[in-house]
């Protein structure tokens, strides 16, 4: 091969290929595809690496839509330590590319919430919840760095979809904190539709 076989052009085109196998739900031969992906990637970058992590959410993605929730978790963590500044630990924020984050705890907190609906175990709806409430953090800080309106619309569709999620886990739980939580996972979600259209 003119650029060898390790290098990220090898990479991408793995990765695209097994999105391809993902759409068509053949999800054995998308695993397949970005379990290469991801050994070329884990080669040419450092174990802390946003495309590291990347590769490991692709896995952990497939996984989810194929069910194999505990599979999704495991691949959801591997992810998100990936994803962790290790030079910067002192930041609370220490993520190497908060989109990717953002991508992986939603991951997370959809598997949780899967899981909880198979089991009814409250530990699975506590770490739901709980992801939801990294999730809300991370939004307004990448919100922070939108300078495009379109992207900040772009934005507020993808955040919408989230709020839903997290509205729907919160009344999984019927104390009354997880209620007001919902009701403000509401406000936040119609508040950040409007700041993209007004700004």
């Amino acid at each position: 091969a003119i650029y060898g076989n390790n290098n990220s052009n090898i990479s991408n085109t793995l990765t695209r290929v097994a999105i391809l196998y993902h759409e068509l739900e053949d999800f054995n031969k998308a695993l397949d595809y970005f379990d290469k992906s991801l050994e070329i990637n884990k080669k040419i970058y450092t174990p802390n690496s946003s495309f590291v992590a990347e590769s490991y959410s692709h896995i952990a993605q497939t996984y989810f839509d194929s069910e194999a929730y505990k599979d999704a978790l495991s691949y959801f963590e591997k992810a998100e330590n990936a994803n962790h500044n290790r030079i910067n630990l002192n930041n609370n924020n220490n993520y190497l590319d908060h989109n990717v984050q953002l991508t992986i705890l939603f991951g997370k907190a959809k598997t949780y919430t899967n899981l909880y609906n198979q089991s009814n175990d409250d530990i699975d709806l506590e770490n739901a919840i709980r992801c939801y409430k990294q999730i809300d953090k991370l939004i307004h800080d990448i919100r922070q760095t939108l300078t495009n309106f379109q992207d900040k619309v772009n934005y507020a569709v993808k955040t919408k979809e989230i709020y839903q999620d997290a509205i729907a886990t919160q009344l999984l739980s019927k104390d009354s904190k997880s209620i007001l939580r919902a009701f403000y996972y509401i406000e936040k979600s119609k508040a950040n539709t409007h700041k993209e259209l007004l700004n």
